[in-house]
This record gives structure tokens, sequence and C-alpha cells, in this order.
């Protein structure tokens, strides 16, 4: 029973594997100037957001727009445990240390990942800002703001050490040009087609009403098409974790328990007195 109990838990264990597997980072944060956007962001989403929930808080008051340049960093197929393990003297997190707000989800479910150039085109749009992909192909106008795409290359089997050179090399040149910036930096869904299902593809942040009217909360946002799995976030990595701790740890105790019980025998016997027996035979 124990070794049937324990099998248990490592399948249920390997299932939230898989789940936290499915879901991608998103770092947002500002410098030299603080937003009050970002330092809200984790009061004004759920624990375990959807893509499109960070995405309309950090742009539904209008701070980002105060920004010379917000950057979006979208990158095919990082995962939290790529940042998790850059060391503490890296760019990055060097950054982050620095900068005057930030905020980190570490596991936002890939199937309501948006394209990054998604986020860029409804950035833009709301801010009333240029869009233009970094590094910029032309003369920008300095007393414009601008919302600009960075797209790291696929992530490969390597660290993500090399990929946080390259990002530092490109927001430092963002930061010698603008005298602000705010930085989303996400995880998107794999490119290739035939890894994508349907349950990955992105949600379109376009839809109508998103850029006329920003949402005041998350209850007005626009439901996507499908049934109950595609409406909600059901399966979240706190709901399967609580599901492993449950099933893994309590059901095999309460078994354990009932078996002891089980196997107690009862010192009381139902034998006849020897002393009634012969009584009978006498007479």
């Amino acid at each position: 029973m124990l070794t049937r109990s324990f099998a248990a838990g490592i399948l249920l264990l390997s299932s939230c594997t898989n789940a936290f597997q499915d879901t991608v980072p998103v770092v947002a944060w500002s410098s030299p100037h603080s937003s009050s956007a970002i330092d809200s962001l984790k009061d004004n989403v759920p624990l375990v957001p959807s893509h499109t929930q960070l995405i309309e808080a950090l742009v539904s008051d209008g701070d980002l727009c105060a920004f010379d340049a917000v950057v979006v960093v979208g990158q095919s197929g990082l995962h939290a445990t790529q940042l998790a393990a850059l060391p503490s003297n890296s760019n990055l997190k060097s950054r982050l240390l620095a900068s005057s707000s930030k905020a980190h989800f570490p596991y936002v479910p890939i199937a309501s990942s948006a394209d990054s150039r998604t986020i860029v085109r409804d950035i833009a749009a709301l801010c009333g800002s240029a869009s233009a992909q970094w590094p910029a192909e032309h003369v920008l106008e300095s007393t414009k703001k601008h919302v600009f795409h960075l797209d790291l290359p696929e992530l490969s089997d390597k660290d993500w050490a090399s990929y946080d050179v390259n990002l530092e090399r490109n927001l430092d040149e963002i930061s010698s040009r603008f005298d602000s910036h705010a930085v989303i930096l996400t995880g998107t869904a794999i490119r290739d087609p035939t890894l994508i299902t349907k349950r990955q593809q992105p949600n379109s942040l376009s839809a109508p009403g998103f850029i006329n009217h920003p949402a005041s909360s998350f209850a007005n946002a626009t439901l996507p098409v499908g049934g109950i799995l595609a409406r909600y976030q059901l399966l979240t990595p706190g709901l399967l974790l609580s599901l492993l701790v449950a099933f893994g740890l309590l059901i095999p105790l309460l078994m354990i328990g009932i078996t002891a019980l089980a196997s107690i025998q009862n010192p009381i016997r139902t034998e006849v007195p020897k002393g009634l027996s012969l009584e009978k035979k006498n007479q």
C-alpha cells in the first residue's frame, strides 16, 4: 500500500511539474521614475493572473503612458527557471534591484499569453505613442513617446546568460536616448506551429473594447470563446499543488491509519467455558 501511495504521489508531482512548465514569466520594471501601475500590480490582479489581466492592469490608469519609452521584450520558450538560475550579479537582477518599481509573476499560464507584438500595438494605441521595432530602423523623434518591441531569439537549451548580455546592451542604448523607460519582459508560446496546440494559442488583446474602454475591473474583460476551460483558469498551479498535498500526503496517511485499526485483533474470545461442558456430560 505504501508503494502504491508513493507511486501515486510521484505521478501527481509529475503532473504538477508539467503544469508549472506550461507557464511563462512576466517581469515589469521602470527607471528612473517609479510607476504606480507596476507598484500596485500585485494588488490589482489575482494570485495567478492571466496574461491579459496583467497587461490591462498596467495600462488601465494611463500611468505607463507617462514614460518616454515603453519596451516590450518577448522571448519564445522562456520559463521562470531560466530567470531564477541567473546569478545575483547578472545584468537583469542588477537592473531589477536598482529599478524604482518592479513586479514579477513567474507562473502565468501560457494559454493566456498574448503575442508581444500585439501588446506593443495595444499599448501604443492606448497611449497615443509611436510603435517601432527595436533596434530602430529609422531616426526616432526625441520629442515623441515610443513603444518598442524587442524580440529576443528563441530560447535554446543553454542558460539565459547570453540573452542577459543581449538584453542589457539594448536597454543601455534605450536609456541613453530616453530619459525614462518602463520594461515588460514576458515569455511567449513556442513558435513552432507543430508544437502549438489550440489550448496554447494566445488570446488577442486587440479585441473591441480593450483600447477604447480600458478595464476598470476584470469583471468587464472580454471572455474568450469556448467552454469553461477556455473561460476560466481552473487548473492553476496553486490548485494543482493543493491536490498534490491532499492526494499525495493526507490520503495515504488516512489509509495507513485505517489499515492499522483493522489489523488490531479483538482479545475477547467467544469460546464456551470448559466447566459448563463437563456439567452437560455428567447429566
